[in-house]
């Protein structure tokens, strides 16, 4: 598919408005993972002519095929509104509910996913801290009872992460 010819999720089926795909689709880490499978399917398409051609072959025929069946589906659609409207009601319904409970659904993935390795290297942290501790109660060294690195001794993911985080925090000095 070409940029023009990616679909846009709307939550459109058959001229129903379903509510329920818009709110999912509005989702940051959805919104994210359609726009890299979008990217991916574009690089793998533009890779090679012959690639190229299938793909836009296979497009063609599942764009046939999708309205084919939207106007196959019309009529049992319509008479089905009354029940995927009350389903679709009832998604929106859970959707308000899980973001309400879980803020972090909306959040941006990376976000997310530092605020998740934040805690997680907090809670390790914490734990090689009592490791210190315990080392010394017994009199051991703490060097010993960690690995060599008394606190700062962490998983790599962790040691990983606060790495980034003081690259970040790190002010630039000026000349």
């Amino acid at each position: 598919m070409s940029a023009a010819q990616v679909p846009a999720v709307n939550g459109s089926a058959g001229g129903m408005n379903l509510e329920s795909v818009n709110k999912i689709s509005q989702l940051p880490v959805v919104e994210s993972t359609i726009g890299l499978a979008s990217d991916m399917y574009r690089k793998v398409k533009d890779s090679n002519a012959m690639v190229s051609a299938a793909l836009g072959a296979a497009e063609s025929t599942a764009q046939t095929a999708v309205n084919k069946a939207v106007e196959v589906g019309r009529p049992v659609a319509a008479r089905l509104q009354g029940p995927i409207q009350r389903v679709d009601s009832a998604l929106c319904t859970g959707i308000d509910y899980v973001e309400s409970k879980v803020p972090a659904v909306k959040l941006p993935p990376k976000e997310m996913y530092d605020r998740v390795m934040g805690a997680v290297c907090s809670v390790c942290g914490y734990g090689m801290q009592k490791i210190n501790e315990v080392g010394q109660l017994i009199g051991k060294t703490a060097s010993a009872a960690t690995g060599g690195d008394g606190v700062r001794a962490q998983c790599p993911q962790c040691a990983q992460a606060q790495a980034e985080r003081e690259r970040k925090l790190a002010v630039p000095k000026s000349d």
